[in-house]
């Protein structure tokens, strides 16, 4: 029986087909061979991974094929294409769940800044100006930037809260909120509004 030495080192799965890089072995047949077989007369060597070849072509050329006839490239190819689709899957899954995440964050904002006279969509102070669609639009808040816009300067009995809202007796005596927020909610309110106040 002869000992050789292999070359290189694996980066395989024990089913990958490899072809050993010999030092010297005379006798030797240089034939891709699995790495499970190898392993099991191969205790402590490493292995060169090559791309695993038809019958008679020795592992070491390029030779003349297409790579469209090679099993292993149409494999690989078929995985990478499937790889790509489920990361373009994902993100456009990512993209869907952070909308909702963006509601449910302005919900939770409205909860915190409105809800004390808004719950629901309702008005406490003036009935008539609820936050449904048709007190919004017999009010003349129809599109989010009016709805905005009263929220971050207020109007009659509703605070503004925006950070520059002035005069100081129409404006919030808790905390301002920035445009990110207003808009936020201006859009949760119109939406809501839309769906008629259901969540």
């Amino acid at each position: 029986m002869a000992t050789f030495s292999v070359l290189g080192s694996i980066a395989a799965s024990p089913d990958t087909c490899v072809s050993p890089v010999l030092k010297s072995s005379p006798g030797l047949l240089r034939s891709p061979v699995s790495v499970s077989a190898m392993s099991s007369r191969i205790s402590s060597s490493t292995v060169d991974v090559r791309s695993c070849r038809r019958e008679g072509d020795d592992g070491f050329s390029n030779g003349s094929r297409s790579h469209s006839d090679d099993p292993y490239t149409k494999i690989l190819s078929t995985v990478t294409a499937f790889g790509a689709s489920a990361l373009l899957a994902s993100t456009l899954f990512n993209v869907e769940a952070a909308g909702a995440l963006d509601r449910v964050e302005a919900g939770v904002l409205f909860q915190r800044t409105c809800s004390g006279c808004h719950s629901g969509g309702s008005n406490i102070l003036q009935p008539s100006a609820t936050l449904y669609k048709k007190d919004l639009d017999r009010n003349g808040l129809t599109s989010v930037d009016e709805i905005y816009k009263i929220t971050y300067y207020g109007k009659g009995r509703m605070p503004g809260y925006g950070e520059k809202c002035t005069p100081r007796g129409q404006c919030t005596f808790g905390p301002r909120l920035g445009d990110d927020d207003i808009r936020a909610l201006a859009e949760f309110v119109k939406s809501q509004a839309e769906e008629g106040w259901r969540n």
